[in-house]
């Protein structure tokens, strides 16, 4: 199956989120393990780790465009502006690969711990993404904070207090805690689903909120089942839908509260993961119809009774590595720091005023390499599904298949009245 990461132009977003997190979190990393909390010295935390890598890994940036390290820019301007910043650091992306008291093998990385005061503690996890925005409720029985709970209070037992914390570099900072029943109960939990790890042997499919993103939904007969299921199934036959002229009418049944409250309870939390499901196969099957229309060649196509249309927004901008060389240069590595714009016009405009200051004499060599290296870059396609639009003659020779003198009204149009039509066949 070709998929839209193999075509020219467009990028792998996973990958490229992907490394944009880990760019944020490194970057976080180094900027923390000193005290000075300066915004020139972060942004050259980020320039050094993009131009000079410290992950173990081979160009593991390589998907971060000019775009994502604008934005990373600005996030880490914003970054600054918050109140957790001036705690004591304790420790960062520090790994815990070991066992927990109650003897269940766990492996975690912690994005950053501050001491907050003498008996408390913090843990903060950075959410670099736009997928994931839980409610209050969603934190206190979210499992990972209640893992980092447990991990913190064997690594500072003097702690009588650990705030959990996650960091939203797209929305707000919100907080949370375990007390101290919340900490057994989840030690008993751990130790139910370790012991059904090690002694199931039959393990079917159960559908929950990870199911469009499961790397073997290809495979799995629940997710295919779901697929194929109608609408009527799919809303456990609480809703009579019936198709109109102008698109479906959904009308609940007769239910009866509080004694139907559990079997409609029940199917919403079933229609919340079936939809999602449902948006990753659109998803799936909007990038093989880009795919398939940009091997074409084509931006239009037309599919029997619909119309499918692809657009891209066209835009240039530079490698910020190819930036940094030239500033590098010419000996101006902190006016890079500074720069935020990584478009080519707004970078030439940036030159010539350096010029004006008598920083750079040279500046039309510089602008000859600015327009060799400038990279022209697509927006995520926007795929459109629309019904054709069929004239009054299509529609009536449709109509018109075996039955002589059919009568075929026609709909009538703005202040003309209305007709009926004789046809012979």
């Amino acid at each position: 199956m070709i998929t839209k990461k193999y075509i020219e132009h467009l990028q792998d977003d996973e990958q490229s989120y992907s490394q944009f997190g880990n760019l944020i979190h490194q970057t976080l990393k180094h900027f923390h393990e000193d005290t000075s909390l300066d915004e020139a010295r972060l942004l050259r935390c980020l320039s050094e780790e993009f131009t000079h890598p410290t992950l173990e890994k081979t160009n593991p940036y390589s998907y971060v465009d000019s775009r994502l390290f604008q934005k990373a820019q600005l996030m880490l301007k914003d970054y600054l502006q918050t109140p957790l910043t001036g705690e004591t650091i304790l420790k960062l992306e520090e790994r815990f690969d070991g066992y927990l008291v109650n003897g269940v093998p766990i492996v975690a990385v912690i994005d950053k711990i501050t001491k907050v005061n003498e008996t408390t503690i913090r843990i903060t996890d950075y959410k670099t993404g736009m997928a994931y925005f839980p409610t209050q409720r969603d934190l206190e029985d979210d499992i990972q904070l209640s893992l980092y709970d447990l991990i913190a209070s064997e690594w500072y037992p003097w702690a009588t207090r650990v705030l959990l914390t996650l960091h939203f570099f797209n929305g707000d900072i919100m907080q949370t805690e375990r007390r101290l029943h919340q900490r057994e109960a989840f030690l008993q939990y751990l130790d139910a689903i370790y012991h059904k790890m090690m002694t199931e042997t039959s393990f079917s499919p159960q559908m929950n909120e990870f199911c469009h993103a499961c790397s073997f939904r290809t495979d799995c007969p629940l997710y295919q089942r779901i697929l194929a299921e109608d609408s009527v199934s799919a809303t456990q036959s609480l809703v009579e839908i019936k198709e109109t002229k102008r698109g479906f009418s959904i009308k609940p049944i007769a239910l009866h509260f509080p004694e139907d409250l559990p079997r409609v309870s029940h199917a919403l939390a079933e229609i919340k993961q079936k939809r999602k499901i449902l948006e990753k196969a659109e998803t799936e099957l909007q990038n093989v119809l880009i795919s398939h229309m940009e091997i074409e060649h084509i931006s239009v196509l037309d599919a029997d009774q619909y119309i499918v249309t692809s657009s891209q927004k066209r835009y240039e901008n530079l490698d910020p590595q190819q930036v940094f060389s030239l500033f590098q240069a010419q000996g101006l590595d902190s006016h890079f720091f500074s720069t935020v714009n990584m478009v080519k016009h707004k970078l030439e405009d940036i030159f010539q005023a350096l010029k004006s200051e008598g920083k750079i004499a040279d500046v039309e060599s510089i602008q000859k390499q600015l327009r060799v290296d400038v990279k022209v870059n697509y927006s995520e396609p926007i795929l459109t599904v629309e019904k054709k639009k069929i004239s009054i003659e299509d529609h009536i020779q449709q109509l018109v298949v075996s039955p002589q003198n059919a009568e075929v009204k026609i709909p009538a149009k703005r202040g003309r009245p209305k007709k009926i039509l004789e046809i012979t066949t």
